[in-house]
């Protein structure tokens, strides 16, 4: 019996390395150029790369491009992280994976705001971003619908 519970053991941390690796092949419908319906200037590009999704988010404003923030879902310690750079201010926020049962649902609770980030797949071209705080009853909450306008995204070609 001694033998099995290192092969046990093995199983179940490959296995928790193959879902993390498979969690993000099922994130590919992200890759792309999305517009947010309610915000029509703000934008999001994703591209996907190997394990990772690579993007970034801008406005466009009277044909004026500015980058506000590079964006990326990868692993992380055995674990899928959503990592958002801000340019303004400069910082660095990481998102850790905690449900991907039909929403993709990131936390960081030492965050301000959001503390969760959470992207759901409505079909292959519309999807809700939704930014909110983990306690249910704050209404500091943002929720934006996203169209894909194209699926490419010209910034990593």
């Amino acid at each position: 019996m001694k033998k099995i519970y290192p092969l046990i053991l093995l199983l179940s941390t490959t296995g928790s390395a193959i879902s993390q690796s498979l969690s993000i092949q099922k994130l590919a419908w992200l890759e792309g150029k999305w517009q947010c319906k309610e915000k029509p200037t703000l934008y999001e590009e994703w591209k996907l790369s190997g394990s990772s999704l690579s993007g970034y988010g801008y406005h466009v404003e009277n044909g004026n491009k500015t980058e506000t923030e590079k964006l990326l879902i990868t692993e992380i310690n055995q674990r899928l992280v959503y990592r958002v750079t801000l340019f303004k201010p400069q910082k660095t926020i990481d998102f850790a994976l905690k449900n991907s049962v039909n929403k993709w649902v990131f936390t960081n609770e030492k965050n301000d705001f959001p503390q969760v980030i959470i992207y759901q797949k409505i079909s292959n071209k519309k999807c809700k971003v939704l930014l909110t705080m983990i306690e249910p009853q704050s209404s500091k909450m943002e929720e934006m619908t996203f169209v894909k306008v194209s699926s490419k995204s010209w910034k990593f070609e």
